[in-house]
């Protein structure tokens, strides 16, 4: 029930309009926190209450005096067999729980990964352990642990100078850049994971365990595991925002104590199917 507009009954006022104030009122001097930079002012809103965000609430801080949003993004629902997820008369998803079986890096891996920019999606507990089977255990976990493995195997654990990282993250910090600003998570982890993909790719090109049998190859075997090493690092710093957790695991198992061997190889993601 809304309160209907004096003189005009045709439109009705809803709690809402107390509630769109705490914007501003609740946040105090620190509400300059929820803009962006370069000039942008976002305002995120779900889809099913864009009137009162891309309506109602400018014209409150116009009449204040105040500067409104230069972007509104909307985002549309999650849902469990097509059913909008909802804390009053839909399913419900408990994302405690959910953390608790799966664990923080696999909850927010999947939110990023699968949820549509445009678009509805929808959610399985399967999808979610699938997701971070896939890519967590299996793909960024498993090429730090099989790397840090080759080092340990034919270096002592000590890492080799003279790699060369930087072809592999070629255009990546910008696409990263570009998905984050139009608010593309899938877009933006996607570029880390094609990294991943590369990676791996050329430790079967070069086969590090070839060279370490190769007479007269160890600067090349040298320069392959240093490379590999450059390109984990380079992996773990650029999954901070997205797997803050996940990231700081990965920067241990690639730290080195500054020159000196690395920890023992270790699993950095657990395993859900």
């Amino acid at each position: 029930m809304g309160i209907p507009v004096p003189g005009d009954p045709g439109q009705v006022v809803y709690v809402w309009w107390d509630a769109l104030a705490n914007y501003l009122t609740a946040l105090g001097d620190d509400r300059g926190r929820w803009w962006t930079d370069a000039g942008r002012r976002v305002h995120v809103v779900g889809k099913d209450v864009l009137r009162f965000h891309a309506v109602h609430w400018p014209a409150i801080l116009l009449s204040a005096g105040e500067a409104p949003p230069t972007d509104v993004l909307v985002h549309d629902h999650l849902t469990v067999d097509g059913r909008k997820i909802s804390k009053s008369g839909g399913p419900a998803v408990d994302p405690v729980e959910l953390v608790r079986a799966y664990g923080t890096d696999a909850v927010r891996w999947w939110l990023l990964r699968d949820v549509a920019r445009v678009g509805e999606t929808d959610f399985t507990a399967g999808r979610l352990a699938a997701r971070a089977d896939r890519e967590l255990a299996h793909g960024i976990g498993n090429l730090v642990k099989r790397v840090v493995t080759l080092v340990h195997r034919h270096r002592d654990g000590r890492v080799p100078a003279d790699g060369d990282a930087a072809p592999f993250f070629a255009g990546v910090d910008e696409s990263v850049a570009a998905a984050l600003h139009d608010a593309d998570f899938r877009a933006a982890t996607g570029a880390l994971w094609n990294v991943v993909v590369e990676a791996n790719r050329h430790i079967e090109r070069v086969r590090p365990w070839d060279l370490a049998g190769r007479r007269g190859a160890g600067r090349d075997l040298d320069e392959a595991l240093a490379t590999l090493i450059g390109v984990c690092r380079g992996l773990a710093v650029r999954l901070e925002p997205f797997l803050p957790d996940g990231a700081a695991r990965a920067r241990a198992a690639l730290d080195d104590r500054g020159g000196g061997a690395l920890p023992p190889p270790e699993s950095l993601f657990g395993r859900h199917l």
